[in-house]
């Protein structure tokens, strides 16, 4: 998850007529526009054909690992104990005052929930049920937290690549494959939307 995040906040920092390269451990790097470009990306066989397919084996990495979340959160057993007699829905209350709380300099990082954040309100009958839902509870936040990051640098890698289309602004074909990374991002966003609308 971690390369995920690190390559598309990579890829936002693209800047118009910036290229890039993906090397073997699979890290983008922004190439920047200048007179010595084009002499390095032909001694190293860099090329724009390379790039764009792996740029596009990358993104459907991510979607596969969103996908991979948004069936976890969905099928999450939190989901089938919150109603249950040990652990009823005013059980569990998220602090109304953590978004004051938090530091909001990061807007990639904004709406994150903290296992703190939870109160419990409720003495359990049975600590090892309580442990247990604690632990289902802890995982289902982890999942959503990542979720709502992914979204988060998803939304912000568009950026880069718009910019990425400018700078092949004059390949047509280059630029449609562009297009469908971007519209696959949009189709993503709005299922995390409609997912966390839900849970």
């Amino acid at each position: 998850m971690q390369n995920i995040l690190i390559n598309l906040n990579t890829i936002s920092k693209i800047k118009a007529y910036d290229k890039i390269y993906i090397d073997n451990e699979d890290f983008i790097s922004i190439e920047n526009d200048n007179i010595f470009q084009g002499v390095v990306r032909f001694f190293y066989n860099i090329s724009r054909t390379k790039n764009v397919k792996n740029l596009n084996n990358f993104y459907m990495r991510v979607f596969d690992h969103v996908s991979i979340l948004i069936n976890k959160i969905s099928h999450n057993k939190y989901h089938n104990i919150k109603n249950n007699d040990y652990l009823k829905q005013e059980d569990v209350k998220i602090n109304k005052n953590m978004k004051n709380n938090k530091n909001n300099n990061n807007i990639l990082d904004n709406n994150i929930l903290d296992k703190n954040d939870i109160i419990y309100n409720n003495d359990y009958n049975n600590l090892n049920t309580a442990n247990t839902i604690n632990n289902i509870y802890n995982e289902y936040i982890d999942d959503k937290n990542n979720l709502i990051k992914l979204k988060n640098y998803l939304r912000a890698s568009v950026v880069g690549l718009d910019n990425l289309k400018l700078t092949y602004s004059s390949d047509i074909l280059t630029n449609s494959k562009i297009d469908i990374i971007i519209n696959l991002i949009e189709t993503y966003n709005n299922k995390i939307d409609n997912l966390l609308n839900i849970v």
